[in-house]
């Protein structure tokens, strides 16, 4: 015990002498509106009200020795959804260990535990996710590695969000994302995931669900002097496969091409999609003849591409990519996001969704987002002047 007793003070004695230890802090608050009212005729998703504000404060400590720093945190993510009762809040545990080491020219990091989905840094399309499942599931549990310098950044994770326990199943996500800037106003870059849906103790069976997005991304900002003038084009793949029900691959695929103009605080943002339905696998049932929905997929149901009410492809499961139907989707939205102070996002948007010449519906969305770390850094900074 008292050799014990010893190392253990040598090593804090060494810790305190090589490493700067710091307490650590941050709060975030998320607030959320969206009023969605979609047409009668339309049957990709249901009219409804979501409005709900998230809380996540942590705490841990850090410590920085050489070019090498860590860093520990522990917090919960508590969502409460307006017009439940007090029992329906809903909380998660958050904890994480972070490593980093400094290079010459670029910084590596791990990042494990339960971590805020926003630390994934990919520009992932809501074909991959959707703005409603990454606010009701905020998390990542598993882990990150990313490279990082000025020109180019470089994620893989996982995601593992289903353990094998009566009726829910065996899912993960192995992901990547990654962006290389050659020219100022030019990048390059992808998003991908591999999706293992596998079973539950009531139904057998696997699917195999993988995406990938390549793009490229025009900034003319620069040149016309105004905030935000861009051009993202960018080819959604899909593979998938049900192993049990369908055996062979299919190969889903869409082209995607988003057109942004902002200045002032006031923008218009047009996403246009042309290619098959992304979820061909939504309505097949399993062994309890459930359907499959959004089990499996975690993205828009927009991206279905063609109405499923107005459609045959609802009643069967298609076995090859020709069978998949086609269709277009078309997003506009018009925004106001005044630039406040660093720290404070506030967004209130208003989008109208077509397919092909199918008026599909809108929504309205008001967010505010408050980061107490990214206000400090602000003031650290002295940008506390409106705009910065």
């Amino acid at each position: 015990m008292k050799k014990i007793s010893l190392i253990s003070a040598l090593l804090l004695c060494v810790l305190s002498l090589s490493a700067q230890v710091r307490f650590e802090y941050d709060v975030r608050f998320d607030l959320r509106f969206d009023n969605r009212e979609y047409d009668t005729h339309s049957s990709f998703q249901p009219s409804l009200t979501m409005f709900g504000a998230r809380l996540e404060p942590t705490v841990g400590f850090s410590a920085t020795a050489g070019k090498t720093s860590h860093q520990l945190m522990a917090g919960v993510d508590v969502l409460k959804e307006f017009g439940t009762s007090d029992k329906e809040i809903l909380w998660n545990l958050q904890l994480w260990y972070r490593f980093g080491m400094s290079f010459k020219h670029s910084d590596f990091s791990i990042t494990a535990g339960v971590m805020p989905r926003r630390f994934s840094k990919g520009e992932w399309s809501q074909a991959f996710f959707s703005d409603y499942y990454t606010f009701h599931d905020n998390s990542i549990e598993g882990i990150i590695f990313s490279w990082d310098n000025p020109a180019y950044h470089f994620e893989l994770g996982c995601d593992w969000n289903g353990l094998l326990k009566g009726a829910r199943r065996e899912e993960f996500f192995v992901f990547t994302s990654g962006s290389y800037t050659p020219l100022k106003w030019l990048k390059l870059g992808w998003e991908a995931y591999m999706h293992h849906y596998s079973c539950s103790e009531q139904a057998w069976g696997v699917v195999d669900d993988i995406l990938a997005e390549p793009y490229m991304s025009f900034d003319f900002a620069p040149f016309a002097g105004v905030q935000n003038l861009s051009l993202r084009a960018g080819w959604l793949q899909a593979l998938q496969r049900d192993r049990k029900f369908v055996g062979n691959f299919t190969a889903p695929y869409a082209g995607e091409i988003v057109a942004t103009v902002q200045n002032w605080g006031v923008g218009i943002s047009n996403r246009f999609v042309a290619g098959k339905n992304l979820q061909p696998y939504w309505y097949c049932k399993d062994d309890t003849l459930q359907i499959y929905a959004d089990g499996l997929y975690h993205g828009d149901t927009f991206y279905q591409m063609v109405d499923p009410g107005k459609s045959l492809w609802s009643s069967s499961c298609p076995s090859t990519t020709a069978e998949i139907p086609s269709g277009l989707y078309d997003r506009l939205e018009i925004y106001y996001a005044p630039q406040i102070v660093k720290g404070l996002s506030i967004k209130a948007s208003v989008f109208f969704h077509f397919h092909r010449k199918q008026y599909s519906g809108t929504n309205q969305v008001v967010s505010i987002i408050f980061d107490l770390h990214d206000l400090m850094e602000g003031i650290n900074a002295g940008k506390l002047k409106s705009g910065q």
